[in-house]
Parts: structure tokens; C-alpha cells; sequence
């Protein structure tokens, strides 16, 4: 399953520190975490937003209402 997902950042991938991870709500997509971004990058930080599956534009049937955040998250280190 393709979950669809953004990073904000300042700097290159390779050179990247503290990153903020943006869960959205159960009927929200990764468009919500998109007024961080100013806060999160003058704060030092790159903001990563993304879609849980079933979500925008995320592949799946339905939203797992959160039963499946360790398996989605699991994939982000």
C-alpha cells in the first residue's frame, strides 16, 4: 500500500536533523499539518505530513480510525 506524504525542509534530505511528524484527524488529510510549516522550519525542524491510508490521496478502502498507526508509522525512521 502507497501511502502519499510531503517533508518540508530547509535543507537536503541527506543533511536533515529533528523532524516533526503531522498526524492529521480521522476525516482530514496531510493538508492539515500545512500551517506548521513556517513554525516548524524557523524552529529548526523539517515538518514530514502525510496521508494515513484510505486518507487523501493515500491508497486504501477505508480509514483504520488509528487501529493501524504503528503499522503505517512503522516505515518512517
Amino acid at each position: 500500500m502507497n501511502l502519499e506524504c510531503s517533508l518540508f525542509s530547509t535543507c537536503k534530505l541527506s543533511e536533515l536533523g529533528k523532524v516533526i511528524v503531522y498526524n492529521h484527524c480521522n476525516s482530514g488529510c496531510r493538508l492539515e499539518g500545512l500551517p506548521y510549516i513556517k513554525d516548524a522550519i524557523s524552529a529548526g525542524f523539517g515538518l514530514f505530513v502525510f496521508d494515513f491510508s484510505g486518507s487523501g490521496n493515500s491508497e486504501g478502502k477505508y480509514v483504520s480510525l488509528g487501529t493501524n498507526i504503528i503499522i503505517e508509522n512503522e516505515g518512517f525512521h
